[in-house]
């Protein structure tokens, strides 16, 4: 979809020299939450959440001459998501945002911002990756994309006789990015449903998945993947 990209790694994936250099960034990010509710106890404040999505806006400056520094960029990035509980019918996460360079003076190899090909069989995190890209590419100006991912939790297979002793849940979700620099606009759909196990006292998933992919140029028919997650106590998410 996106062409094959520029040749960071060749034939035997050996990545290219590049000569030292001394760089200094510079990050802020500001985050607003429409009627964000909290409790205040003594010595903190517990966030409830909201049922309005998160606004963020993040600016990367490249600082060039201080301690230094040889880099000269500014990347601005902003978007909106929101986790959503949706009851009986599961838990939805939405991501969507836009970056670009505002300022590309001294822009090195490793500032770059990428798009990562999908890889046969393995099924990414899908808050940040896309599953069917065909190739990996470097992003310079301007563009879009979002994430969704919904999990069912059993909403519809537990209506299956039996099936909830199975511990057998279903997952389901979409994600676009549209790139003028390449005249690409993607699109792509999954589903699939995953296993729940318990290896060396942690709780794991493992999952089955069917992708399918369309761009302006090209549709892609549906490719099987395949991906593990672990449950995280401390946070109590699955990773």
């Amino acid at each position: 979809f996106g062409g094959r990209g520029l040749p960071i790694f060749n034939n035997v994936n050996k990545p290219i020299d590049f000569p030292a250099y001394n760089a200094l960034y510079n990050t802020i990010t500001l985050n607003y939450t429409h009627k964000q509710l909290y409790l205040r106890e003594p010595r903190q404040k517990v966030v409830l959440g909201s049922k309005y999505p998160t606004l963020y806006f993040t600016w990367t400056k490249g600082v060039n001459t201080v301690l230094g520094s040889v880099v000269n960029f500014d990347y601005i990035e902003s978007g909106v998501y929101k986790d959503i509980n949706a009851g009986v019918v599961g838990n939805s996460k939405f991501k969507v945002m836009y970056g670009n360079f505002v300022n590309k003076r001294n822009l090195q190899l490793v500032d770059y911002r990428w798009m990562r090909r999908g890889d046969p069989y393995v099924f990414f995190n899908p808050q940040n990756n896309f599953q069917a890209l065909d190739s990996t590419f470097a992003i310079f100006s301007g563009f879009l994309k979002g994430h969704y991912y919904h999990e069912f939790n059993g909403f519809l297979i537990n209506k299956i006789p039996y099936a909830k002793r199975l511990k057998i849940f279903e997952t389901a979700g979409a994600g676009f990015l549209i790139l003028p620099e390449r005249n690409l606009r993607y699109g792509e759909t999954y589903y699939g449903i995953e296993k729940q196990f318990k290896l060396f006292n942690t709780e794991f998933k493992f999952g089955a998945f069917g992708v399918t992919s369309a761009s302006n140029n090209k549709f892609n028919p549906i490719q099987w993947k395949f991906g593990i997650r672990s449950y995280d106590a401390y946070t109590n998410t699955w990773n």
